[in-house]
């Protein structure tokens, strides 16, 4: 369920989590309708490359939270973070949760670093056909 107020837009979850921020697009699409107060019922669809609906694509959004008892959030990751972990590989594995995030560490990586997926929506390349 999707909810308009003035400026300020909210996707709620079937268990009434706000996904605003995580679907961006769509929030954005929101906050451009002329009305000032609007509700929309839907829902959201990721589709594959032929064209089908991949509900596997949606929980391998960036920032996404994974269904587990103690829940590890999907992080964009720094170029040192990757090859210190596999430095640490050989090491106990309960002891190499470096590249391991709960919702709390993902926040304060924010603050701290910014948004490092941010620049992957506004990268413009070429890729050779």
């Amino acid at each position: 369920m999707a909810c308009k107020e003035g400026d300020t837009v909210h996707l709620l979850s079937r268990t009434n989590h706000d996904l605003a921020l995580k679907f961006l697009e769509i929030t954005d699409a929101l906050s451009e309708l002329r009305e000032a107060i609007a509700m929309v019922d839907g829902e959201i669809v990721a589709l594959d490359p032929k064209g089908r609906s991949s509900f596997q694509l949606l929980q391998a959004y960036v920032y996404s939270l994974r269904a587990k008892d103690s829940p590890t959030v999907s992080t964009p990751l720094m170029w040192s973070e990757v090859t210190a972990a596999l430095k640490a590989k050989g090491k106990a594995a309960s002891k190499n949760k470096a590249l391991v995030f709960e919702a709390d560490d993902v926040l304060k990586r924010v603050k701290k670093w910014g948004d490092l997926f941010a620049p992957v929506l506004t990268l413009k390349q070429k890729l050779p056909a």
